[in-house]
C-alpha cells in the first residue's frame, strides 16, 4: 500500500525542521553565552592548572624518579650468595 503524503504533512515536516534549526542556533548562542562569560577567569585557571602540573612533575621527579646519588646508596646484599 503506497502512502501518499498531502500537504498538511509536508508543512509539519517543514515546520519541524525549523523548529530543529531554531533549538541548534539557540543552543549555540547559549554556547557561546557561557563562554563569554567566563572568558575572564578561564584562561587564568588553565595557566594555573598547567603551572601546577609542571610543579608536581617536577616534585614526582625528584622524589621518586631520580637516581640516587652513588655515594648515598645503601650496599645490596641482592647480589650475595649466601
Amino acid at each position: 500500500m503506497k502512502v501518499i503524503a498531502t500537504s498538511h504533512d509536508k508543512v509539519l515536516v517543514a515546520h519541524d525542521k525549523l523548529l530543529l534549526a531554531h533549538d541548534k542556533a539557540h543552543g549555540l548562542l547559549v554556547k557561546v553565552a557561557i563562554a563569554r562569560a567566563h572568558e575572564n577567569w578561564s584562561i587564568p585557571a588553565l595557566w594555573f592548572f598547567l603551572g601546577a602540573y609542571v610543579v608536581l612533575a617536577g616534585v614526582t621527579w625528584i622524589f621518586y624518579l631520580r637516581p640516587a646519588p652513588a655515594e648515598s646508596r645503601v650496599p645490596s646484599l641482592a647480589g650475595a650468595a649466601i
